[in-house]
């Protein structure tokens, strides 16, 4: 304005300016808007998961479109549990709050059947239903997590009980083909016939079952 007054510029060249500065600033919140609306829809195309956890598996490739109601990718979320699958045999002897030795990853089944060093579960959950002759029971492990999902382990679970008499091996003598061991009555030691089972370890040491010859309150003698 104080060149026009001074008479430097024209009215015709102010005007001219004064276009071209309304129409960059015109260009200026066109840009903006634009803007904002790139981001709003940046915004609107991200994906959330509904909670924490791990992801099992993706549908979708980079880049890929997607409209409303695909399926991006599984989420296991919550907590980790694992999953037993047992023969309906054996549907009356699970019960909750049963605790479950699980085995670390890479363990065989050992020979002498005895269930090896692993973590110690609890059973929170048995399902109603037999599916396929078997029952379902979830189990509590502390540190589950570390397993792959769907991965196999071995699992030591009781399922039964019974009563046995055990004995050392070495209260155990066989003389021609037949077992004996020596048990005091009436204050003299006699030699009974002895049927036997099988042998296993127990936190005391090896013991062998006895199937018949003994009964409870018998007083056994142990050769050092």
């Amino acid at each position: 304005m104080q060149l026009l007054e001074r008479g430097v510029a024209t009215q015709a060249r102010v005007d001219q300016a004064r276009t071209q500065f309304d129409v960059i600033t015109n260009q200026i919140a066109a840009a903006e808007a634009e803007k904002a609306v790139v981001e709003q829809r940046a915004h609107e195309g991200e994906v959330l998961a509904p909670a924490d956890g791990r992801i099992l598996k993706v549908q979708v490739l980079l880049g890929s479109v997607v409209l409303s109601g695909d399926e991006i990718a599984s989420v296991a979320s919550g907590k980790y549990y694992l999953r037993l699958s047992l023969p309906e045999r054996h549907a009356a002897g699970i019960k909750r709050d049963t605790l479950v030795r699980v085995v670390r990853r890479g363990v065989t089944v050992p020979e002498d059947g005895v269930a090896p060093q692993g973590q110690t579960g609890r059973i929170v959950k048995v399902y109603p239903e037999i599916s396929g002759g078997r029952v379902i029971a979830d189990v509590e492990v502390e540190g589950i997590g570390d397993f792959f999902v769907n991965e196999r382990t071995l699992v030591w679970i009781p399922v039964a009980q019974r009563t046995a008499m055990f004995v050392p091996p070495q209260a155990v003598e066989t003389i021609h083909g037949i077992d004996y061991v020596r048990v005091v009555s009436a204050g003299h030691v006699v030699t009974v016939a002895v049927i036997l089972g099988e042998q296993m370890e127990t936190p005391k040491g090896a013991r062998i079952e006895v199937l018949s010859g003994l009964k409870e309150g018998d007083r056994l003698i142990v050769p050092d």
